[in-house]
């Protein structure tokens, strides 16, 4: 509008060109913020019915939580566990035969221990109470 615009020429509309022309940050901002906010108001308000899609996706999430609890496979993750167990007692003996770098081939070995261990132990309680709750149910 600062230029040579249409609406530079129509009386009636000269305070708000040069209001415009004085605040253009604020007229920026007004156009990129309030204008959008202004046209999801009036769709909210024009709205009338509902969209068939979101029937369907409501649909699909009631008969998703409707399905029954699928049991879970424990063995994949003490498969992991006990391969992080080998990996670290080679880590170990890797140590032992090479003495300059024997306390990070330690330190390795510690950890993936207590990370393989850490993940056995949990396993072996989920699949504990997953049989105690067989039994109970029964």
């Amino acid at each position: 509008m600062s230029g040579d615009g249409f609406l530079t020429n129509v009386e009636f509309l000269q305070p708000i060109v040069a209001l415009i022309e004085k605040n253009t940050r604020v007229s920026g901002m007004l156009g990129a913020i309030v204008t959008p906010f202004l046209i999801l108001i009036a769709f909210e308000l024009l709205g009338k019915k509902e969209d068939p899609g979101w029937a369907r996706a409501q649909n699909a999430k009631r008969v998703f939580h409707e399905q029954p609890v699928v049991e879970v496979d424990t063995m994949p993750g003490k498969m992991v566990a006990i391969s992080l167990g080998a990996i670290a007692l080679l880590m170990g003996l890797l140590a032992i035969f090479y003495q300059q770098e024997a306390g990070i081939l330690a330190l390795v070995s510690i950890v993936l221990f207590a990370i393989g261990g850490t993940l056995y132990v949990f396993l072996h309680q989920a699949d504990k109470s997953r049989r105690t709750s067989v039994l109970i149910d029964k």
